[in-house]
């Protein structure tokens, strides 16, 4: 009975004071609350001794990751998740700095079977351009997004779109980008990645800026979505009638 009660101090957004000023209230409150693996699932993983308790307490259970702005270095938040990758169920990473997306997920190169959200988001307290790379964090996840289980995706202003090795399931696509400032941009990129999502129901799309020397493709590729039911394209005229010529719907 006390566990259901607790499931009701649990915030699936990461928010952890309700859960913990249980366990402070007395001792067959803390223990019942310590034994009950799932109550840990959902946690800010910006402190390493938080996430260290929150992935010890939550044992094999799905669990759901969020980080802001960390309090010690990423690398060593990475390097503490890592073998847990395989359990997380989703992970929203929100930062104002490139390096911190790539410290964290250059050490992700495993697996991801039960990831069903996955929201990558860089804020703008300026405007720097973004990494000059082309084809980051190619073992991401092992090589792929994991097709089999994730259902919603937001890239915001990260200069790298993850991919898919084949047809995936997810149904909930955002994508955010500034193409006047991002080199690796490729319109007919982005169509192949619309390819393996034949399940999408909902995308949002916005490129804002221009692609440096006017280049859109002149050869079509055809996407079929055949259940997206809302689409919305924010870009130039140019851009926008490429990709709504290479949908079929």
């Amino acid at each position: 009975v006390f566990c259901n009660i607790f499931e009701y101090l649990q915030d699936d957004g990461g928010n952890i004071a309700d859960i913990i000023n249980a366990t402070h209230v007395c001792k067959q409150w803390r223990s019942i609350a310590l034994d009950a693996a799932k109550l840990w699932t959902a946690f800010y993983i910006n402190n390493i001794e938080v996430a260290t308790t929150f992935l010890a307490r939550s044992r094999n259970q799905a669990i759901k990751l969020f980080l802001t702005e960390a309090r010690h270095p990423v690398h060593h938040i990475a390097r503490l998740v890592a073998p847990h990758i395989a359990r997380v169920r989703v992970l929203r990473v929100r930062t104002s700095e490139d390096k911190t997306v790539m410290r964290l997920f250059s050490r992700f190169i495993h697996e991801a079977p039960k990831l069903e959200e996955l929201s990558i988001e860089k804020e703008f307290r300026q405007f720097p351009p973004p990494l000059e790379t082309s084809n980051p964090l190619p073992r991401l996840f092992g090589g792929s997004l994991p097709r089999e289980s994730l259902r919603t995706l937001t890239v915001r202003y990260i200069s790298f779109l993850p991919r898919f090795n084949g047809p995936s399931v997810l149904v909930s696509l955002e994508i955010r980008r500034d193409i006047s400032l991002d080199r690796d941009f490729c319109a007919r990129g982005l169509i192949e990645f619309l390819q393996n999502c034949p399940v999408l129901e909902r995308a949002r799309i916005t490129l804002a800026g221009i692609i440096p020397g006017n280049e859109v493709p002149q050869d079509v590729l055809v996407a079929s979505l055949p259940r997206l039911e809302r689409l919305a394209i924010f870009s130039t005229p140019a851009l926008i009638a490429y990709i709504l010529t290479s949908l079929a719907v």
